[in-house]
């Protein structure tokens, strides 16, 4: 278990599991996998539109979509491909698609740490769309002002239980519209 994590379950951590899929475009739910990443589909573009943006998959943020406010957040089916770079000596860096057992790993690794912080497993092949409150240009801006939040309240900054609860704490007020 990841140091300062302490497992409680987060009661306000949601999925959505009910939450339908949100339709941006016609014909979005019998489109092939793409070969375009995340932020590049033609559905996460046109979500862009309605201020919606791919939600961060760093790890000290896995829990995210199950904690922002319901009404701020949408899915899609992940069609995306995600790429990992290998580097040889010597040689020219390589891109190449994760295969089948890199992307379990990181969905099992990710469901261990949402465990671990008191977080239910995520679903998968969903690809999480996230709308930050007013005031705020970008989700880059909320994640920063969670971050330094969180460090100037004592936290280190890392997925764990309490990092959970205090974003939730803090979402609830910056939806609200209460900025500190």
């Amino acid at each position: 278990m990841s140091p300062g994590c302490h497992p409680v379950q987060v009661p306000t951590a949601d999925w959505g599991w009910d939450l339908p899929e949100y339709e941006f475009f016609p014909g979005q739910l019998t489109a092939p996998l793409s070969a375009l990443e995340a932020h590049d589909l033609p559905e996460v573009l046109q979500a862009a539109e309605q201020g919606f943006e791919p939600a961060p998959e760093a790890p000290v943020w896995c829990y995210l979509p199950a904690v922002w406010p319901p009404e701020a957040r949408a899915w899609v089916r992940d069609r995306s491909t995600y790429y990992l770079t290998e580097t040889c000596v010597g040689q020219e860096p390589r891109r190449r698609p994760w295969s089948f057992f890199e992307h379990f790993d990181f969905e099992e690794d990710t469901n261990r740490l949402l465990a671990e912080c008191g977080v239910s497993a995520r679903p998968t092949g969903r690809l999480w769309l996230l709308r930050p409150p007013d005031g705020y240009e970008a989700v880059a801006q909320v994640l920063g002002f969670l971050f330094d939040s969180a460090v100037v309240d004592g936290l280190d900054a890392t997925a764990s239980s309490a990092m959970v609860l205090h974003v939730v704490t803090d979402l609830g007020t910056l939806f609200a519209g209460d900025v500190r």
